[in-house]
Parts: C-alpha cells; sequence; structure tokens
C-alpha cells in the first residue's frame, strides 16, 4: 500500500503518470478519505501504474508473483550455500579419512577415523535436518543416521577390511621391534592353506614358567606368552637342529633365520610334527637373570601348532622413518 501523498509526489494524480485512471483514481479515493493507495485497487481498476513500475519497482509488483520471485531469489541465495557446505564435508572426510588410515593403530589415527565419521553422518543430516524444525524429530533423524551408516555402511565394511589387514600396536621392546611400532597383519593369509617356510606370522605362544631374579635380586618365577611374531623356520615333516652355530633343517643349512637373536640350547634337535610348524621364540625377551632356555623347554616352545598362528605379518607403518615390508 501507497500513502498518498507519496502517490503525489511520485507525480500520480498530477499528470505525472501517462495514463488518466491513475490520476483519476487517486484522486477519487482522496476524495473518500482514504490515506493509502493499494496496487490490488489499482488491479481491480483494470490499470497498470507504469509511473509506478518505472519508478518504484518493488511495490508495483506486490502479489503472487512476487513471492514466487522472492522465493526463487531465497533458493538461489541458498544453492551456492548449500554447495560450499557440500565441499567442506566432502573433502573434510576424504583428508581425514586417509591421514585416518595411515596413521590406523595409534591413538591419532583412531581420532581422525572417529572424525572422518562425524563429518560424514554430518553431511547426512545437514540435508535430513531440513525437512523439520522439531527437536525431538531431529533427534530421531540423528539417531536413525548414525544407525544407519553404522549398520550399513561402516561395520561390513569394517569387517571386510579386518579380514585383510589388521593393524597391531608393539607395547614392548622386542628386537627388531619397538615401542611403538605399528605392524599390519592378515588374519585370512592361512584358511585355505598353511603357513610356508620363510613367513612372518602373529601366532600365539603357550604360557610357561622360567625363574630369575627380581631387580632387587630377589628369586622369582616369571610366567611368560601370549601373542608373539616370528618367522617359520620349518614346516611339518622336517628335522630340525641348531649346530656348527647355525640353524639346519632336514640337515642342510637353514636360508632362513629368526628374526631377532635365538638363544637356542646347543644340541637342541627336533622333527616337526604333521599340524605343526617350527618357530624359534627369538623376539621373546628373556625376564633379568634367567639362566636361559633348557633343552626340554625349548621343545614346546618352539613347536607350535597351526592352529596358534593367527596371520602373516606384511608391512611396518609407524614410526615413518622405520616404515616398509617385513621380510
Amino acid at each position: 500500500m501507497w500513502p498518498l501523498r507519496r502517490a503525489s509526489r511520485f507525480g500520480i494524480g498530477r499528470g505525472g503518470c501517462l495514463s488518466a485512471p491513475c490520476g483519476s483514481l487517486v484522486e477519487a479515493m482522496a476524495s473518500r478519505g482514504a490515506r493509502f493507495l493499494s496496487v490490488p485497487a489499482m488491479a481491480t481498476s483494470g490499470h497498470r501504474c507504469d509511473c509506478i513500475a518505472r519508478r518504484h519497482p518493488g511495490p508495483a509488483t506486490v502479489g503472487h508473483g512476487r513471492l514466487r520471485a522472492d522465493h526463487r531469489s531465497r533458493v538461489a541465495t541458498d544453492l551456492p550455500r548449500a554447495t560450499d557446505r557440500g565441499r567442506i564435508f566432502l573433502f573434510g572426510y576424504v583428508g581425514t579419512l586417509i591421514l585416518g588410515t595411515f596413521f590406523a593403530g595409534t591413538l591419532f589415527g583412531g581420532i581422525l577415523l572417529g572424525l572422518a565419521i562425524s563429518l560424514h553422518a554430518s553431511s547426512v543430516l545437514d540435508v535430513v535436518m531440513g525437512a523439520t524444525t522439531e527437536l525431538s524429530t531431529r533427534v530421531l533423524y540423528a539417531l536413525a543416521c548414525f544407525l544407519a551408516l553404522a549398520v550399513g555402511l561402516y561395520w561390513p565394511v569394517g569387517w571386510q577390511i579386518g579380514q585383510l589387514a589388521v593393524p597391531l600396536r608393539i607395547t614392548a621392546n622386542a628386537p627388531p621391534f619397538q615401542i611403538g611400532d605399528v605392524l599390519w597383519y592378515g588374519p585370512a593369509a592361512y584358511r585355505s592353506s598353511p603357513p610356508q617356510v620363510g613367513d612372518v606370522v602373529l601366532y600365539l605362544q603357550r604360557t610357561f614358567e622360567i625363574s630369575g631374579r627380581t631387580p632387587r635380586g630377589h628369586h622369582a618365577v616369571y610366567r611368560m606368552g601370549g601373542e608373539r611374531i616370528d618367522r617359520v623356520v620349518a614346516g611339518p615333516g622336517q628335522q630340525v637342529e641348531w649346530a656348527k652355530g647355525g640353524l639346519l633343517v632336514d640337515g642342510q643349512r637353514s636360508p632362513w633365520r629368526p628374526l631377532g637373536l635365538a638363544p637356542v640350547p646347543i644340541g637342541w634337535k627336533r622333527t616337526v610334527p604333521a599340524g605343526w610348524v617350527c618357530i624359534l621364540p627369538s623376539t621373546t625377551v628373556m625376564p633379568p637373570g634367567a639362566a636361559g632356555w633348557s633343552v626340554e623347554d625349548f621343545g614346546p616352545i618352539s613347536i607350535v601348532p597351526i592352529a596358534n598362528v593367527r596371520g602373516k605379518v606384511y608391512f611396518r607403518s609407524q614410526p615413518l622413518w622405520r616404515i616398509g615390508m617385513i621380510r
């Protein structure tokens, strides 16, 4: 609606409009004591005021047309913003996912992977939340979104990846490995075939006891065992012997060596039974004050059931200056 004084200032009713009906309409409404001039009233008179449309195009376009134009303007303004948010979510997700995978097995890598999943969920919620403004509905949408992503995407993908490669963090110095090393092993490497001689494997060492001394010199009995990493030096049916300062397999010097310095008792000799492999415990750190392995104790420790082999170790990803294949 237009004040009549403004209409007069624009020349309406004073000859400023090229069409006579405009001036007549203003004068007629003024004579009735009206204070405002409405565009719908001008439309019902069968006249479109060219002077108003020319000098002040906003009020002259009031109505459904202007509402549609405003809606299109808002949509056109929101589209670039939505596109920018989408790019931020995409680049942030890809960047954190790549870095998180590279640092997998560390605290920093876990934080990055969690951030990547959060960015993915936030990008979905950014689209879904536009459909409602109610708090309770938005909470339900958020829970449904996280549940759908977890069950429908990340759990099956994570399970599949976990069958191929799993990070393993070293928590104690066991030469050639050090605290903080992150190794990758394949749990499914031996599901269709047994371990091969020369493979570096993750295996479960049986629990055993060995005598030693505490740092203060007191006698102590240490219980040891658990997961270890070392090389398979002989397979089922082969005869293993430590003689002449080296490892002999079937009477021949073996090209394979344990990963560490194996304190093998002199004169030790054993035939590997079917379903077992020989893994010398070279990465098992002896407790302080221990006298070393006896011939009787060394046999049960070095002959390992194939069922206790957890997977094949392939790669070291951390720290960066020690990155490389495990051979």
